[in-house]
């Protein structure tokens, strides 16, 4: 394959990665590992703004993971003079040490002898930056400079997209947490109805054997009101996951793994287009199914895949637990969505959710949501 062969299959490979449900880390794996291959570097890195609009650059994603010995500052604070600079670059800016422009920070420790600045625009606004160093003196070819720009393009245009798609999510999900703020309340009412309503009987001095039985309820009525609103506050204080199937995912194992579970992802997660109202349900009952097993399988141990079959998405949580009947799952007044809840949520996207599993063999969750018509987001 030739040079110029090289750039276009470069380019196209990172605009392929754009019109998947890949979130940006994905996006901008792809994007980096390309300008490496295409310009020898050693390490790349990606940098975005601070979210609060000040001018500061904020380590993003490094590639390759392990920087090769070579460490990156964490955050590049820029006068304004650098960051108007950078957004009026026309193109990649290519640094030699010590003679490299006094405006930009070279973020590289120790700092590197030569390296490439590539900001990331939309519309003339900085989305981000792209630093990249290597042992030799860096030298761009007009070729390499139109590949270089053209991967820019792309990745400036993932950035933005992953911004709108993080915005649509994040509807979703605060629609989400609408509904589980009402179920809270549902659950919690009947709970403290119970509360309420046997601390009266005990008010009434009942006889000693009646007056334990009511002691027995109230003590249950307040323990599972104080599991609805842990799970729920728990629930609730999750961050919204970033866009894109595969990092959510990746997102809500991780939680789940800092808190003793063994998650494992089974397979590689499809990069089909889905509609942010699917993604919302699909993460939700991710997160209620690793809940469940938490609380109530006794095993550490729980399995996850995600594919599409067939233009229909399926999601399948199983654990090594002590098993369970599904008919006598709990009801969410016991601490939880429950299965009726989730079949709820599967249903609002057209989906279906059954549970199988038994005593001594664990249990396994399946969601079925279909895609067409669904709009990628």
């Amino acid at each position: 394959m030739d040079e110029h062969s090289r750039a276009v299959t470069a380019v196209a490979r990172v605009a392929r990665a754009l019109v998947g449900v890949g979130g940006l880390h994905e996006l901008g794996g792809d994007a980096l590992g390309e300008i490496s291959e295409a310009l020898g570097l050693d390490v790349v890195a990606m940098y975005m703004p601070d979210p609060d609009g000040s001018p500061v650059l904020r380590l993003f994603q490094v590639w390759p993971q392990q920087g090769r010995g070579v460490r990156l500052a964490e955050a590049l604070p820029l006068a304004p003079e650098a960051w108007r600079f950078l957004a009026t670059s026309a193109g990649p800016l290519v640094m030699r040490e010590p003679d490299a422009l006094t405006l930009l920070e070279n973020p590289f420790r120790p700092p590197a002898d030569s390296w490439v600045a590539l900001p990331l625009l939309v519309q003339g606004r900085i989305v981000g930056a792209v630093f990249g160093c290597s042992a030799e003196p860096i030298s761009l070819g007009p070729l390499a400079r139109a590949t270089l720009g053209s991967i820019a393009d792309v990745l400036s245009a993932g950035v933005a997209t992953a911004s709108l798609r993080m915005e649509v999510q994040r509807t979703e999900f605060q629609r989400e947490r609408m509904a589980l703020v009402a179920e809270l309340h549902e659950g919690l009412a009947q709970d403290l109805a119970l509360a309420v309503r046997e601390i009266a009987f005990l008010g009434s001095s009942p006889p000693p054997q009646a007056a334990r039985a009511s002691t027995q309820r109230l003590g249950d009525a307040v323990r599972a009101a104080h599991r609805v609103v842990r799970a729920g506050l728990e629930d609730l204080a999750a961050n919204v996951p970033e866009p894109g199937v595969n990092a959510a995912i990746h997102e809500i194992s991780e939680r789940f793994r800092r808190r003793g579970l063994n998650v494992r992802l089974e397979q590689p997660v499809p990069t089909t287009p889905a509609d942010a109202a699917v993604v919302a349900v699909l993460l939700r009952v991710l997160n209620e199914a690793l809940a469940n097993v938490e609380r109530h399988s006794g095993g550490g141990n729980v399995s996850i895949a995600v594919s599409v079959e067939d233009g229909t998405l399926r999601l399948s949580v199983t654990d090594e637990g002590v098993g369970l009947d599904p008919s006598l799952l709990p009801a969410f007044g016991d601490g939880h969505f429950g299965l009726a809840i989730m079949r709820e949520r599967a249903g609002s996207v057209g989906g279906e959710l059954s549970i199988t599993g038994a005593p001594g063999i664990g249990t396994s969750v399946d969601l079925r949501v279909p895609l067409k018509g669904t709009v990628a987001r």
